[in-house]
């Protein structure tokens, strides 16, 4: 029972809700309407924090910032290139945006093929044809799986350096703590 009174309850909490922010930041990579990098980088500042910014410091944090932005970036330049060169119209990106919100509430069937449906069916309002509305939700479409593609990619590279980092900052502690004999001992019976 001593254990549990030394225990500083309020830094493990904290410590799940780094571990619940990378996990549901990691997600969001995928989940267009979750801030996916925005909140893999809070994981990595309150880790940061709690740990005294001795593993992870301003240069890790800067990198980890510097990773989030390029993401967020990349993400919706791909979204806006890949409806611009197929000429989508106002129609076209509206009902790309309303098929991500609708595609939500459908799993991961509805956050793939939804937009591109929206997008579509936008087009279609816009009286353009059916050829030409399906070439602007394939190029909406295939945008928005290239940015998330690279928020995926930079989502696991900020939880690699956070893992890492604590680690690192870990076994360093451990060996502090339990110094490692140079012989083993002898047991005799």
């Amino acid at each position: 029972m001593e254990f549990f009174s030394t225990v500083d309850w309020g830094a493990f909490g904290l410590w799940w809700v780094v571990f619940g922010l990378a996990v549901v930041g990691l997600a969001g990579t995928i989940i267009p309407a979750v801030p996916g990098l925005p909140l893999i980088f809070a994981a990595c500042l309150l880790a940061a924090w709690l740990g005294h910014f001795e593993a992870i410091g301003f240069v890790k944090l800067t990198i980890l910032g510097i990773l989030t932005l390029i993401g967020m970036a990349v993400d919706w330049f791909a979204q806006v290139l890949g409806a611009k060169k197929t000429g989508a119209s106002p129609y076209g990106i509206a009902g790309a945006l309303v098929g991500t919100v609708i595609g939500l509430f459908f799993g991961l069937f509805g956050i793939l093929f939804l937009p591109l449906i929206g997008a579509v069916i936008g087009e279609l309002l816009a009286k353009k044809s059916l050829l030409a509305a399906g070439g602007v939700g394939l190029g909406t479409w295939l945008g928005m799986l290239v940015g998330a593609v690279v928020k995926v990619v930079l989502g696991l590279m900020m939880i690699g350096i956070l893992v890492s980092s604590l680690m690192t900052e870990f076994s360093a502690e451990s060996e502090t703590i339990v110094p490692q004999q140079d012989t083993p001992a002898e047991v005799s019976f």
